[in-house]
């Protein structure tokens, strides 16, 4: 417990019994906690931060104490929260206020005292009201300006809040004088009442000093300045001489005579402070303005040596813990100095010279010490504050007159306060930009701060490619500079988050993107001196070359791409095993792609590869039996699998040893079971089998990978044809493989027959498994050259998927007229059980978005209501129309009202129009047709709606009527969108276009390529979309083609033939061109579209 506290406590236990509301006095006897002066209290209180308990001891006061002393206290209180360490300006200026009103209050409260010592009393609570009103509340911005910090508006502040607060301390000053002067007479007085007046006068010297002096260093040049210097100077020398802090009052007398300009008394009066028996903060401040006075008499050298001395001393003083404040005072002292030569240079360059070198002490002392983000910051403040009032960062004119440095430290304060959002992100990034263009040597000094700041201003700005960007430039130009390497790991960052964020979205990512990542990387792991911590990142690296490999343009160009890829996986480090044995995966297996791309692979290299993917293998099965890892001994079978496989493929492309290789994949599901890679492998046997013209042996390959994995046979099935027809329409652009490409559709249509013919005898296979190898037996004819068979097959594929369409078709309607006949039996219960069981359906439908229109029935009373539902930022809003509907030509005449609601109250709204039972019914039907349009929030409120009671059989009729008329529809519109769910094979339409296409029948093939592209979802499936559309542009050319040779046999006789004909064509191109707007590229297709198109302009061109 701190000294003392034990005293204070127990006086706080008496006053409390003493004080304690609801209880009687206790008779205790006299005690001398009985007279403890309660501000002493409160004040000890504060001192041993018992705020709580010194708010209740000020409570208790105000229930039974003296108004006044309350309110002293209280004011006391808040000056000393104001004066806490921490406390923001705006924070202290407010508590100030409320400590001054009261304060306020108290002087006019005590305005007529009773005797001398209440008069006393009144001078002291009116000298607290001015010191705080001046001196305490002013102090902040007048330091400011004391230690040349301060900006235009620290001077106006000042000279605000000493303006009242001086002509205070005047009449204070001469009111003690004169009752000093009028009580010595009166010898009683002398002894009794003078010597506390007299401390008072001398309290009132020293404070009215500071006051004056505040006050005249703000006020500009001028009489009033010298008047309220001079005042200081004198009230500082009688302060002086009352004995009442001498060393502070001659500091007045010092700074005051520096700023008349009285050099010579200012520095006898400075001087005289530095000895040791000086306080310290006094010694300092003197030091600080004995350099000012000598920079401002001109004394340039002595100045600068004063300001060393002031630095030497200061530090030695303070200790390390001062270390910081004395750099700062040393760098603005120096900066004072060349800014005060500047001033009185007259010539416009060597003045603008001195300003620069006045601001670059400034600036070295940031570069200095650029590691400490304390000693930054508190520059940038002050240079932000002291030279940045006039620029307006919204004017081109005022940002191109700041200064650097100033540009900078402005913007720097915007990034830090984030209090202006974006408006002052963006001013911060002109002005950044601003001092970036610029190429005075000041500037280039502050170019990789301004850079690092600008990275932070975008990336406020949500711009994080052009942050990650400029973090990149900047460790790339300076890689020396403090912030290189923070601002190299800050790039790489920022582009991982910008391709994680797309991915996540399922957003494309732009190659751009991919190559600033890529630079961004090369800049960091570039650096030797970096590279160490962040070679984990190599990764990276490795994976974007390999993503911009696979949007290459060009085979060269891909190839450099895969190259840089694997030199990047080789640098991942051992030391994280996942990543490692990950990246080394990777690296292999972008090997084996670039060896099947090479034209000539020499038996070394194949050997090579082949020796690091069998060492790989070894090692992915080792380290996957030695983790405890799941997930990691996962990921290593798959890998060392995959690896094994390639083994093999190497062994069957590049080495031509096939019986090597295909005993290999047979023994792969052994050594390594149940891994992913097992039906890529077995694919690849089957394709090299059917390559060898082996189909029987394909065929049994399948069979038996289907019994053992029953639920990826179809998968492996699709592979091999897809793979299959891939390698054919590759090879067939090549003549030199004309032979090649037969024996594959010789071997594919062998697969597939066999695969079909199996099927059709195994009873175990299911309709819809032998409807999948049907089609691709149709398929495997339609590509063998035997279109006609493949026709027959497909159409009878396609009346397949028409009966079963059909019979799904017939049990929705039965499904719906059984609801419909279900609630034909309730309406005969009456409107109310049909009003109820048609609500709980409606309940039941999925709800589609809430927005769109809805229209109610005509009410007998010709009103017609109608509804548009819309989505705003506050919810779902419904705004409905009541119009009167004019009988003959059902048109509305007159608009009712317009009225808007939320969602939830329609049903309650509506009804409040309707008079009529009947009437409120069908506004139930109105909003259960609202309801339908996609109104969720609406359910409620109509089931909520009170039913009435219709006695009249014909009401109750026509109610049943139009409920049920309601339901139809409902149940009528339920039923279509189940019907349009229902899906048509897409594969049928390929095979029947591509059959009647084979059997020149183009124009029945467009009939089905055209159908086919409006099946296919572009999005969910790109590849085959523009696969459609090649194939539907591929068709029309031809079938335009045609018809044109058929015309031009005899021209004059078909010319309108055949300029419908060119119309037809130029048709095919205009479709073209909108396929171009949707996708340049056209899912990689692009060169098989050019070269219709090409064929398209040559047939236009050469028309008769």
């Amino acid at each position: 417990m701190p000294k003392g506290c034990g005293t204070f406590l127990a006086a706080w236990i008496v006053l409390c019994a003493v004080a304690a509301p609801g209880q009687d006095k206790p008779k205790a006897p006299h005690s001398a906690y009985d007279s403890l002066d309660p501000s002493v209290l409160s004040a000890a209180l504060r001192e041993l931060q018992m705020r709580e308990v010194n708010a209740y001891l000020l409570d208790q006061l105000e229930r039974s104490g003296d108004p006044i002393t309350v309110r002293v206290l209280k004011a006391e209180d808040l000056i000393h929260n104001a004066t806490l360490v921490g406390v923001a300006l705006d924070q202290r200026r407010e508590l100030l206020n409320q400590a001054i009103a009261l304060l306020r209050q108290v002087v006019a409260g005590t305005a007529n005292p009773p005797d001398d010592k209440a008069l006393i009393k009144h001078l002291e609570y009116k000298l607290k009201l001015a010191a705080t009103a001046g001196l305490i509340r002013a102090e902040p911005y007048a330091l400011r300006l004391a230690y040349l910090q301060g900006a235009e508006q620290d001077r106006r502040d000042v000279i605000s809040l000493t303006a009242k607060a001086s002509n205070l301390m005047i009449e204070l000053e001469n009111e003690t004088n004169d009752l000093l002067v009028e009580w010595r007479a009166d010898l009683e007085k002398l002894v009794t009442i003078v010597p506390p007046l007299r401390q008072l006068h001398s309290r009132v010297l020293y404070q009215a000093a500071w006051v004056y002096l505040y006050r005249g260093l703000a006020l500009p040049l001028g009489p009033d300045k010298k008047q309220f210097l001079a005042m200081a100077q004198i009230a500082g020398s009688k302060s002086r001489r009352t004995g009442r802090n001498p060393y502070r009052s001659r500091l007045v007398q010092g700074i005051a005579g520096r700023a008349l300009g009285r050099h010579g008394d200012a520095d006898k009066h400075l001087s005289g402070l530095n000895t040791a028996n000086v306080p310290t903060d006094v010694r300092i401040q003197a030091m600080f303005e004995a350099a000012c006075n000598l920079a401002e008499e001109g004394k340039v050298e002595e100045a600068l040596q004063a300001v060393d001395r002031l630095y030497k001393t200061g530090s030695k003083l303070l200790g390390e813990s001062g270390k910081l404040q004395m750099e700062l005072h040393s760098a603005i002292l120096r900066s004072h100095v060349y800014e005060v030569q500047s001033a009185r240079e007259t010539m416009p360059k060597p003045k603008k010279a001195l300003l620069d070198k006045a601001l670059q002490v400034l600036v070295e002392v940031i570069q200095q010490h650029g590691a400490s983000p304390e000693v930054r910051g508190t520059m940038f403040d002050i240079i932000a504050h002291k030279y940045g009032g006039d620029v307006d960062p919204g004017n081109d004119a005022s940002v191109k007159r700041a200064h650097s440095v100033v540009l900078l430290a402005l913007s720097v304060l915007r990034l830090k306060q984030k209090s202006g959002g974006a408006r002052a992100f963006a001013e911060a990034v002109t002005m950044l930009k601003e001092v970036l263009g610029r190429k005075d040597p000041l500037s280039a000094m502050l170019r990789p701060d301004t850079m690092w700041y600008l990275a932070l201003a975008y990336h406020e700005l949500r711009d994080n490619v052009k942050a990650g960007q400029m973090f990149a430039k900047l460790a790339g130009e300076f890689p020396d500079h403090r912030l290189a390497r923070n601002a190299a790991m800050n790039a790489t960052a920022t582009f991982r988050g910008i391709i994680s964020e797309r991915v996540e979205g399922k957003k494309p990512v732009p190659s751009s993107i991919r190559k600033r990542f890529v630079a961004a990387l090369e800049v960091l792991l570039g650096n030797d001196r970096w590279v160490k911590q962040a070679e984990g990142q190599f990764y990276d690296l490795g994976w974007q070359y390999e993503k911009l490999a696979t949007a290459a343009t060009t085979a060269e160009e891909k190839l450099k791409l895969q190259q840089q890829a694997v030199e990047a996986y080789k640098k991942v480090p051992e030391s994280n095993l996942k990543d490692y044995m990950d990246a080394r995966h990777q690296a292999l297996m972008l090997e084996v792609e670039i060896m099947a791309s090479a034209k000539d692979v020499s038996l070394p290299a194949a050997e090579g590869l082949v020796e690091r993917l069998t060492g790989y293998s070894a090692r992915a099965k080792q380290e996957a039996s030695k983790t405890g890892d799941k997930d990691l001994a996962s990921d290593l079978t798959t890998w060392g699998s995959r690896a094994a496989f390639n083994v093999a493929t190497v062994y069957y492309n590049h080495m031509d040893r096939e019986t090597k290789a295909i005993e290999m994949l047979k023994a792969l599901p052994g050594q390594w079971p149940q891994t992913p890679v097992l039906q890529e492998s077995s694919e690849f046997l089957i394709r090299k089998l059917m390559e060898q013209g082996n189909t029987l042996a394909a065929s049994k390959e399948v069979e038996e990978f289907t019994k053992k994995h029953p639920q990826r046979g179809s998968q492996l099935i699709d592979l091999v044809i897809t793979n299959i027809r891939a390698a054919i329409k590759v090879m067939a652009k090549d003549p030199r493989m004309a032979d090649k490409v037969a024996a594959y559709r010789k071997g594919y249509q062998h697969l597939a027959k066999l695969l079909y013919d199996n099927a059709a005898k195994d009873p175990n296979t299911t309709p819809q498994q032998l409807l999948d190898l049907k089609q691709m037996y149709a398929d495997a004819l339609a590509e063998g050259g035997k279109p006609e068979e493949a026709l027959k097959l497909s159409l009878e594929c396609k009346a397949e998927e028409d009966k079963k369409l059909k019979a799904e078709r017939d049990r929705i309607d039965k499904d719906f007229d059984t609801k419909i006949k279900a609630m034909e039996a309730i309406a005969a219960k009456g409107p109310q059980a049909l009003h109820q069981a048609i609500t709980d359906v409606l309940e039941k439908i999925p709800k589609a978005p809430l927005t769109g229109e809805a229209r109610a029935i005509v009410l007998n009373d010709g009103r017609h209501f109608t509804g548009e539902v819309t989505k705003t930022p506050a919810g779902y809003v419904v705004k409905i129309n009541v119009v009167r509907i004019e009988p003959e030509t059902k048109k509305p005449l007159v608009k009712i009202e317009q009225r808007t609601f939320a969602a939830d109250q329609v049903a309650l709204i509506v009804p409040k129009d309707a008079t009529q039972p009947i009437a409120l019914f069908k506004a139930n039907i109105y909003l259960a047709k609202l309801l339908r349009e996609g109104g969720g929030a609406t359910t409620r409120a109509t089931r909520a709606t009170t039913t009435p009671a219709i006695k009249n059989r014909a009401e109750i009729d026509e109610v049943v009527i139009l409920l049920l008329n309601g339901y139809d529809k409902l149940m009528n519109a339920q039923r279509l969108v189940r019907k349009n769910a229902l899906q048509e094979d897409p594969a049928n339409f390929w095979l029947l276009a591509k059959s009647y296409f084979a059997l020149k029948q183009y124009f029945e093939a467009l009939k089905y390529y055209s159908q086919l592209s409006r099946r296919i979802d572009p999005n969910r499936n790109p590849q085959r979309y523009w696969e459609a559309q090649l194939a539907y542009c591929r068709c029309a050319l031809e079938a335009f083609r045609k018809v044109r040779r058929q015309l031009e046999e005899d021209p004059q006789k078909n010319r309108e033939k055949l300029q419908r004909n060119t119309e037809s064509l130029e048709g095919l191109r205009a479709f073209m061109r909108q396929l171009e707007q949707e996708d340049p590229r056209k899912g990689e297709l692009y060169q098989e579209y050019n070269a219709i198109e090409a064929e398209l302009r040559s047939l236009l061109e050469s028309r008769p």
